[in-house]
Parts: C-alpha cells; sequence; structure tokens
C-alpha cells in the first residue's frame, strides 16, 4: 500500500509538479459496511480540488463496471454527507 501511495505522490510530482499530502480516510461515514470492507479510503488534494482514492483490499481482479458501481455510491454518499452538513 506504501508503495502505491510513494508511486502516486512521485508521479503528481514528476508529471504536474505538484506535492500531494495523502490521508488515510479513517471515518467515511455514511459508506455502505461493504465498501469500507472492500476499499481502503484515501484523501489528498489537488489544485485546491479534494480527491478521494479507492485502493481495493482484494487481490481479485474487479471489473470496471463494478468499479463503476462502487464509485457512484461512494459519490452519492460523499453528495448526501456534504448537503448534509451545509443544511446545519
Amino acid at each position: 500500500m506504501r508503495d502505491l501511495l510513494e508511486s502516486l505522490k512521485s508521479y503528481l510530482n514528476e508529471a504536474l509538479n505538484v506535492s500531494i499530502n495523502v490521508h488515510h480516510w479513517k471515518n467515511p461515514g455514511n459508506l455502505p459496511f461493504f465498501l469500507m470492507d472492500s476499499y481502503d479510503f484515501f484523501k489528498f488534494s489537488i489544485f485546491e480540488q479534494p480527491c478521494l482514492l479507492m485502493v481495493s483490499k482484494e487481490s481479485t481482479e474487479i471489473t470496471p463496471g463494478l468499479i463503476s458501481k462502487h464509485y457512484k455510491q461512494v459519490q452519492k454518499s460523499c453528495d448526501n454527507t456534504k448537503k448534509n452538513d451545509q443544511t446545519k
């Protein structure tokens, strides 16, 4: 895992001349439990844009369709969290 994160940092530094700090997202909040069990989540920002990295915990291949489905579920959960935070 550490190698993947270091490779990401190195790539972004070389390609975009950007340094990033990657933080483990320890409390994903409203995400379904199966997603929290299936992925490690990391937060960082590029050019002041928040980014979320989902890294599969399983070594088996995941189909692009399943990745898309999981991404949409995470996006929906994050959007709902933002809306709830804005109404408070």
